[in-house]
């Protein structure tokens, strides 16, 4: 991921769905990838094309499962993320 924002990736680039990598990123559960994104710019609201933002399909893909205060925190950007933020290494 250092190598993305090395050479000046879009971390807001979509696919033909409009999927931006956080949108991946809260799918997978993946969480370092997330906050990596988040703190390095990514847009937290980004909606794809059926207006789904990266925390509806979290909660989507966890069903009644989803942590929604952890998910908060990495897709929304709560103060407890922009304390942990600096404690994320790169994938």
């Amino acid at each position: 991921m250092a190598l993305l924002r090395e050479k000046g990736a879009d971390l807001d680039a979509v696919d033909p769905r409009g999927w931006a990598p956080l949108h991946f990123a809260a799918e997978q559960k993946l969480k370092n990838s997330a906050i990596w994104l988040r703190k390095n710019g990514a847009n937290l609201n980004a909606r794809n094309k059926d207006g789904k933002t990266p925390l509806d399909v979290a909660k989507a893909k966890a069903g009644k499962d989803v942590d929604e205060k952890e998910w908060a925190v990495v897709v929304q950007g709560g103060n407890i993320a922009l304390t942990n933020v600096s404690s994320v290494e790169d994938p």
